[in-house]
């Protein structure tokens, strides 16, 4: 096994710098054969592509639409209009009521219209907070994963890509790329 083919696998495996120079020289104090070393390098890098593939899926799975933070935005305006106007009219309304006479059951209706008109509108806007900040998140990080993936791509020889993606199309026979 050849120099450089250890130090691929030290990239592929992303061992430390430090453990990389032991294992190298380990390794080449050892003879292994050299398809089986490419066979290994190409099944890391296949599973390595897994791996990326895997988290970039996962992460626009869970990554929360445009759409419905929109739709949201949207509903949280008549929302909070509600709220004033409910807010304005019972003002008006609770000012010119007679509070003599009014009881606990009173009292409670008004504390629960309240908590209605003011928590409605205030929970809707800290969830729709909470979601633009999870999709700001999943964006940063997917453009993270992708970054990363496509400086490991580059990193691999041109013949190991082209052997992984013909094992990939040979595997799914529903595929029709053009050759």
């Amino acid at each position: 096994m050849t120099k450089e083919h250890i130090e691929k696998l030290i990239n592929i495996l992303g061992i430390d710098p430090k453990k990389g120079e032991w294992l190298t020289s380990a390794m080449a104090k050892s003879s292994f054969p050299e398809s089986f070393s490419e066979g290994l390098y190409k099944h890391l890098a296949d599973k390595k592509l897994d791996t990326y593939l895997e988290e970039l899926e996962w992460l626009s799975r869970h990554l929360v639409s445009r759409g419905i933070l929109v739709f949201l935005t949207l509903l949280l305006v008549p929302v909070i209009g509600l709220s004033l106007f409910s807010i304005y009219t019972g003002v008006n309304y609770y000012a010119n009521l007679d509070w003599s006479n009014a009881d606990v059951v009173f009292y409670m209706l008004l504390l629960m219209n309240l908590f209605i008109v003011i928590g409605v509108p205030t929970m809707l806007a800290y969830i729709l907070n909470k979601l633009f900040k999870q999709r700001k998140e999943f964006i940063q990080r997917q453009a993270i994963v992708i970054k990363k993936f496509n400086e490991w791509l580059t990193s691999l020889p041109d013949h190991v890509i082209d052997e992984i993606n013909q094992e990939r199309l040979e595997a799914d026979k529903t595929a029709h790329f053009l050759q």
